[in-house]
């Protein structure tokens, strides 16, 4: 379904290279200093004093910085003092951070840095284990058990945000499970990150300097998930379109087939049967591409079933069926780092309050069924200031 990639680089503006435009920015941000960033807490913490935990889109990031430096009449410092109140939790992402290489201006970069410090508190979505807790979710929901199925939302420290494989991780993709994991008491998501330590000068002065040095490698090759979706609007747009209930069979089929490993993994944890659709049949179903293939019902019911209990995965099948249905005249050009975006706002639809990207994203999210997700979805960055029974919903940018 998705994997962890690295935001494509971007050609840097001022014909400035890699290391003169850390430098510089480095410089620009000391001019700036000092900078103080929000008390340290943990999640816990947080959720007892009843913070809300916001996700926001890259371009808010800039809003911010705008209204910081006096650009702009957006009232920074509100939001400032409901980060410092402990009322809002504003985390970054792996993709908040790989974009800062977006910015080929020196100052405007050191611009966004500071205001990610003063409103993060280098706070970072904790991305560990969420495949293997979105199967496990799933699995519980398609069985009925009743197991604790909530999971720790951040994590601290920048270079946080671009994980390796975890130990789960591995064992999906080896096939393999230590004997005493069926007796766990609590699943390794389920552990609260405590607030980290007060930093030493040094180790802030690492991480400032690594934001200012952001600089992805660029990837050359075209990502699978491009290929899928591509494939599925050829299929809707062809000269004999193929039927929609089996291109979203295909589209399901491709997902579960990221996802097997995991769901084999799931279902060994919680001592219950893997799915009856096998890993092979999904295989079947996607290597044929649909052809020539009409997918029989019941298999596309269990698909459907199964997506249907996973939190992430729910959102992120429909979020691209919508894509699909709302976008195909409009010839939608994929491109790798719609994987990414997709992703990080599925998660954050599935754990956080306030999700805020923007217009025609927050339209697509308005169009999704009821009850896929709890979170509230605006393009409004004002709405960090509203009280959560007046947010407005998807609202398309005007």
């Amino acid at each position: 379904m998705f994997e962890f990639l690295s935001v494509c680089g971007y050609a840097l503006s001022m014909g400035l290279s890699a290391v003169e435009l850390a430098t510089r920015t480095q410089t620009e941000f000391d001019a700036i200093a000092p900078v103080a960033l929000p008390p340290l807490r943990g999640e816990g913490e947080l959720v007892s004093m009843g913070a809300r935990f916001v996700y926001l889109d890259s371009w808010c990031w800039q809003e911010l910085a705008d209204g910081r430096f006096g650009r702009g009449d957006f009232p920074y410092e509100e939001v400032r003092q409901s980060v410092w109140d402990g009322a809002l939790v504003l985390p970054l992402s792996q993709t908040h951070l790989a974009e800062l290489s977006r910015y080929g201006n020196p100052r405007r970069r050191a611009e966004a840095i500071v205001a990610m410090l003063e409103l993060s508190g280098m706070a970072v979505v904790d991305l560990d284990d969420m495949q293997a807790w979105d199967a496990y979710v799933g699995l519980c929901g398609l069985h009925q058990l009743d197991r604790e199925v909530g999971r720790r939302r951040l994590t601290w420290g920048y270079e946080s945000a671009f994980i390796d494989s975890t130990e789960l991780d591995r064992a999906a993709a080896e096939k393999r499970i230590r004997s005493d994991w069926r007796h766990w008491s609590e699943m390794p998501w389920q552990r609260m990150a405590p607030a980290p330590d007060p930093l030493t000068p040094q180790s802030l002065a690492h991480q400032i300097g690594w934001m200012c040095a952001v600089d992805p490698d660029p990837i050359p090759h075209r990502s699978e998930f491009v290929d899928a979706q591509q494939k599925i609007q050829e299929l809707l747009l062809g000269e004999q379109p193929q039927r929609r209930e089996d291109v979203h069979a295909f589209h399901l089929a491709h997902q579960l087939l990221a996802m097997a490993p995991y769901l084999a993994l799931a279902s060994v944890l919680l001592d219950v049967e893997c799915p009856a659709s096998s890993a092979d049949e999904w295989r079947a179903i996607v290597s044929k591409a649909l052809l020539d293939v009409e997918c029989p019902a019941s298999s596309a019911d269990e698909w459907r079933a199964i997506v249907s209990n996973m939190p992430v995965s729910r959102v992120w099948s429909a979020m691209l069926h919508q894509a699909h249905t709302t976008q195909t005249n409009r010839n939608w050009k994929k491109k790798q780092s719609d994987q990414i975006d997709f992703f990080n706002i599925s998660v954050a639809a599935a754990l956080f309050d306030l999700v805020i990207v923007d217009g025609p994203t927050a339209l697509l999210a308005e169009q999704l069924p009821p009850g896929l997700h709890a979170a509230e979805v605006t393009n409004d960055l004002s709405a960090l200031l509203e009280g959560a029974g007046s947010l407005q919903t998807g609202r398309a940018a005007a």
